[in-house]
């Protein structure tokens, strides 16, 4: 997947490149052949729900009830209301249900540079290609 050519930038009279519009309130959607990720909403929390109450996240992401849900998803999307990073749901193709989560972050336009991580996947997913999918392919 090829991040930076997917957006659009313009160069600015001080010769450094700086998005077009507002970079965190765009929709980017990225896929390839195995995985697809889409913006991460308030609305997947239904979905959320199936993977995420699981001890063996809790490392990066320590939900064990609706409660600590609710408050995941809010900052989640507040850090990408934030400009912090940008976060993703990770779908798997194969199936088309939602297997985790990752996100930008740390992203420099000037220097093209972005930080890829935060990453945790549903059990039945880990161990699947997706992780390597996602990233690298």
């Amino acid at each position: 997947m090829d991040f930076y050519g997917k957006i659009k930038i313009r160069r600015e009279e001080e010769g450094e490149f700086k998005m077009k519009g507002k970079f965190y309130e765009q929709q980017i959607i990225l896929e390839n052949h195995r995985v697809k990720l889409v913006p991460f909403e308030e609305a997947c929390k239904d979905q959320l729900k199936q993977i995420i109450y699981d001890e063996d996240l809790y490392f990066s992401v320590e939900c064990k009830n609706d409660e600590d849900l609710k408050k995941y998803i809010d900052d989640t999307v507040n850090q990408r209301r934030l400009g912090n990073s940008y976060p993703f749901l990770v779908i798997d193709k194969r199936t088309n249900e939602i297997a985790g989560l990752t996100r930008y972050g740390h992203i420099q336009f000037d220097n093209k540079r972005l930080e890829i991580g935060w990453t945790w996947y549903g059990k039945h997913f880990r161990g699947t290609g997706l992780n390597i999918a996602c990233k690298y392919e």
